[in-house]
């Protein structure tokens, strides 16, 4: 995956079970070792067995484009299990014009 700053990138995650059985979610976004920025559950679209976050140009201009992000779902079932799926590795591509368009 690759996202450049100051755009609308789309994350989504397939579910092994059916979204509506999640009580708690966060698509999270790390660089550095540091998280900058998350989407919790309420922030998400939520269809079928797949959980999707909109990311939006204020969202994308907070990652550094000379650093390499993580992502990472993690959640909490209705029945009390929790879960997370490993890091996936993202470039993030530079903007030659800074800012919101």
């Amino acid at each position: 995956m690759h996202v450049y700053r100051g755009t609308t990138p789309t994350i989504s995650y397939r579910l092994p079970f059916a979204a509506d059985q999640l009580a708690e979610a966060s698509i999270a976004i790390a660089q550095n070792g540091k998280m900058t920025l998350e989407k919790m559950m309420d922030e998400c679209i939520l269809e079928g067995d797949t959980i999707t976050a909109e990311l939006n140009q204020q969202d994308t201009l907070k990652l550094d484009a000379q650093q390499l992000a993580e992502v990472q779902l993690r959640v909490r079932t209705l029945a009390g299990e929790a879960l997370a799926t490993d890091p996936v590795v993202v470039t993030v591509g530079r903007i030659l014009r800074d800012g919101v368009i």
